[in-house]
C-alpha cells in the first residue's frame, strides 16, 4: 500500500522550538520558510533518517517528538526520552507501540547482509560475526559497517526493526532528500560509478556529478537503443509467419498510408531530437503504389508503431523532452543536448563546452532536474533544501512552474525548504512559515 505523508509535526527541537508543517496535499508542493537556525534541514534530516530506518542516527538528533502523520489515518510518532526512543505507529494492519534501544541485528538480517556482501564485492570477507576489508586490512563489526558503509546495501537493506509492521511501514514510504551538497556525488552514486567499471570513474574518485549523470543518461539511452533493435530483430524474422496469419493490417488506404507516415515521420523526428534516435529513417511514399506496395507499406507501418512503442515505456521520451524543454529555457548562451553518449553542451557559435565549464547554476540545475526526472520513485516524498543556490532570479520564479509540470509526469509530493520569495513567486497558499518572520530577498 502507498502511503502519503500529510503533516510533519515536530516538538522540542533544540529544545526550544515546536514545528508543524501541514504538506500540500492540492497542488503537492509545500514551501517552507524561517530565519537560520530555526531547524529546516534538521526536520529533513530526521525524516530521512525515520524512512531509512536509521534509528540510531535519528537517537542523535535534538529532539523531543517527531510526528509523522500518513494518509488513511495511518501515523508515526517517535519520542525521544533520554538515549531511548519509544516508537507510537498505526499501520492498515493496527497500532502498537515499541521501545528502541541500542539497536540490535537480528541473524536473518545479519545472515542477509553477510550474503550480499560476499556474493557482490570482492573485498569483503565475513569471519566469525565481523566484516574483513581486504584492500584497507580493516575489521568492522556489523553495526560499525552499517555506519560506515550503509551505502554499500540496496536501499532500505540496512532497516533492522524486530517489528515486522513497523518495518513494513517504513518501507512502503519513499523518501528522497535533495540536500545542498548537490554538486558532489552521493554516497550512493558514487558507489555506483565505481561498481560499474568505468575507467573515468575508477581513475579519479572525486567524480564531478554532472559527469556522472550524463554517464546514466547514456546508459539509459543505450539500453533503449538495445531494446529497439532486438525487437526490430523480432519482427523482420516473424514477419512472414505474421502475415500468412493475417496478423498484421495490410488494407490501408493510400490517404490513411500518407497520414500514418506523416506521424510516424514526426514521433522519429522528435525521437531523434531528445538522443533516442540517431537516424530519422524516414519510410517511402509512393502515391501511385499497386495492392503489393501498399501491403508492404502497411506491414511496415504497423511494425514501426511496435518498434517505437519501446521509447513510451517508463516514460522515457516525456522525460527527455521535459529535461530538455526546463533546461534550454533556462540557458542564455548555451544549448544541452542528449546522445548516446550522455549530455553535450554548447555555446551559441555550436562549439562543444565541456561540463566543468558550466556555471554553477547550470551545474545545479542539470542535477536537479536529473534526479527529480529520472530518479525520484513515484508516490515519494521529495524534500529538496534551498533549490535557489546559485540560480539567477527568472530561474528561481520559474521553479514552481517547471515542478508542477514535473510532478504531472512523475507522481509525487514535494517539500522544499527557502529563503528566497522568488521561488515563493506569490504562491503563498503553498508556503509554510516556521515564525512570523518575513521571507527576505537573498
Amino acid at each position: 500500500m502507498n502511503y502519503r505523508i500529510q503533516e510533519i509535526i515536530v516538538e522540542g527541537l533544540f529544545g526550544m522550538f515546536d514545528h508543524h508543517i501541514p504538506l500540500n496535499q492540492k497542488e503537492r508542493i509545500t514551501i517552507v520558510y524561517g530565519v537560520n537556525g530555526i531547524g529546516k534541514t534538521m526536520i529533513m534530516r530526521m525524516v530521512d533518517h525515520l524512512f531509512k530506518g536509521e534509528f540510531g542516527q535519528l537517537r542523535l538528533l535534538p529532539f523531543k517528538l517527531l510526528s509523522i502523520q500518513l494518509s488513511e489515518g495511518c501515523f508515526i510518532n517517535v519520542e525521544k526520552v533520554e538515549q531511548k526512543l519509544i516508537v507510537h505507529y498505526k499501520s492498515n494492519k493496527g497500532e502498537n507501540k515499541l521501545e528502541l534501544g541500542t539497536p540490535q541485528i537480528s541473524d536473518k538480517k545479519r545472515a542477509q547482509i553477510f550474503g550480499l556482501l560476499t556474493d557482490r564485492f570482492s573485498n569483503w570477507r565475513v569471519i566469525g560475526t565481523n566484516i574483513y576489508d581486504r584492500e584497507n586490512d580493516k575489521t568492522y563489526t556489523l553495526e560499525q559497517f552499517l555506519y560506515y558503509y550503509p551505502h554499500l546495501l540496496p536501499p532500505k537493506m540496512s532497516i533492522n526493526i524486530e517489528d515486522d509492521s513497523l518495518e513494513k511501514l517504513i518501507l512502503a514510504i519513499d523518501i528522497y532528500f535533495i540536500t545542498t551538497q548537490r554538486l558532489s556525488l552521493a554516497k550512493t552514486h558514487l558507489t555506483d560509478a565505481l561498481l560499474s567499471g568505468e575507467k573515468k570513474f575508477m581513475n579519479d574518485i572525486e567524480t564531478d556529478a554532472v559527469d556522472y549523470f550524463s554517464w546514466k543518461i547514456s546508459r539509459l539511452i543505450q539500453e533503449k537503443d538495445k531494446e529497439y533493435g532486438q525487437k526490430s530483430k523480432e519482427l523482420e524474422s516473424s514477419l512472414g509467419e505474421r502475415l500468412l496469419k493475417k496478423q498484421i493490417k495490410t488494407d490501408y488506404t493510400i490517404e490513411a498510408l500518407h497520414e500514418e507516415i506523416q506521424h510516424l515521420d514526426k514521433k522519429r523526428a522528435e525521437l531523434k531530437r531528445v538522443g533516442l534516435l540517431r537516424e530519422n529513417g524516414k519510410l517511402n511514399f509512393n502515391r501511385g503504389a499497386d495492392e503489393i506496395s501498399r501491403g508492404i507499406m502497411s506491414a511496415n507501418i504497423e511494425d514501426m508503431k511496435i518498434k517505437l512503442k519501446v521509447f513510451d515505456n517508463d516514460d522515457v521520451y516525456k522525460k527527455l523532452n521535459l529535461f530538455l524543454e526546463i533546461f534550454n529555457k533556462r540557458l542564455s548562451f548555451k544549448q544541452i543536448s542528449i546522445s548516446k553518449d550522455g549530455f553535450v553542451f554548447t555555446n551559441n557559435n555550436g562549439e562543444k563546452i565541456e561540463s566543468k565549464d558550466l556555471s554553477l547554476g547550470e551545474q545545479h540545475e542539470v542535477i536537479l532536474l536529473y534526479q527529480l526526472l529520472f530518479e525520484v520513485p513515484e508516490n515519494a516524498l521529495v524534500m529538496i533544501d534551498e533549490p535557489e543556490i546559485s540560480h539567477h532570479i527568472m530561474w528561481q520564479k520559474s521553479f514552481v512552474e517547471d515542478m508542477l509540470e514535473i510532478i504531472k509526469l512523475r507522481n509525487f509530493d514535494v517539500y522544499v525548504n527557502t529563503h528566497s520569495p522568488s521561488i515563493v513567486n506569490g504562491n503563498w497558499d503553498m508556503t509554510i512559515s516556521l515564525r512570523e518572520e518575513e521571507l527576505v530577498e537573498n
